[in-house]
């Protein structure tokens, strides 16, 4: 069997650059796209900002996220909105605001990071909150948690709902914004042609 193992690892390996590759390219439209319809990319990032402070408010309310967090993210969206200006989709890099951003990005994910890792130790804490204290149960005592009668959505989150929270309350916003920077490598040089021509007129 060591050259169907073989073959396996190069199949592999292939899919794995086809999918890097079309992950790559869908990234390179979706820029172009905001490039060419900017006001109508705005349009979407500020409702799309609207929509995930929404979203949080709900998971607040019904799903126990805690306050403090949810706040944090909806300040985080507040500033990531600012940078939202008439100047969009040009971002200036070394803008307070900007910088806020990067900032806050990295204290939201890490703080949501902890707090998951926590109700991941403790799978009972997140139908009782007075419970949530760190202790590391077995496997046979998560495994009773998984069949304790939970309901569909009453039980401890699962790494699909982990990773759905993650890109969607979390990374979506920045990385659109992400996106949005590659308009700056277009502005520069005709920047630099206004300036330099401005500066011949006034010769």
């Amino acid at each position: 069997m060591f050259l169907l193992h073989l073959t396996s690892y190069f199949a592999a390996l292939v899919a794995f650059l086809f999918v890097t590759l079309s992950l790559a390219s869908g990234l390179l439209y979706i820029a172009e796209a905001i490039e060419e319809n900017s006001s109508l990319a705005k349009t979407i990032g500020k409702r799309l900002i609207y929509g995930i402070i929404s979203l949080q408010i709900l998971l607040c309310v019904f799903d126990g996220i805690p306050v403090s967090l949810t706040l944090l993210g909806i300040i985080c969206h507040i500033v990531y909105l600012s940078n939202f200006s008439s100047n969009w989709p040009f971002i200036s890099l070394t803008s307070p605001k900007f910088i806020l951003s990067i900032v806050l990005v990295i204290l939201d994910h890490f703080a949501y990071f902890f707090f998951f890792a926590e109700q991941s130790k403790n799978p009972a804490a997140w139908r009782n909150p007075s419970q949530r204290v760190p202790y590391r149960p077995s496997w046979e005592d998560r495994k009773a948690a998984r069949n304790s009668g939970f309901g569909f959505g009453q039980g401890p989150p699962g790494i699909m709902e982990i990773a759905t929270f993650f890109g969607v309350c979390v990374w979506l916003v920045p990385f659109y914004l992400f996106l949005s920077l590659s308009a700056n490598d277009n502005v520069l040089p005709s920047n630099g042609e206004s300036l330099s021509g401005n500066m011949s007129l006034g010769l």
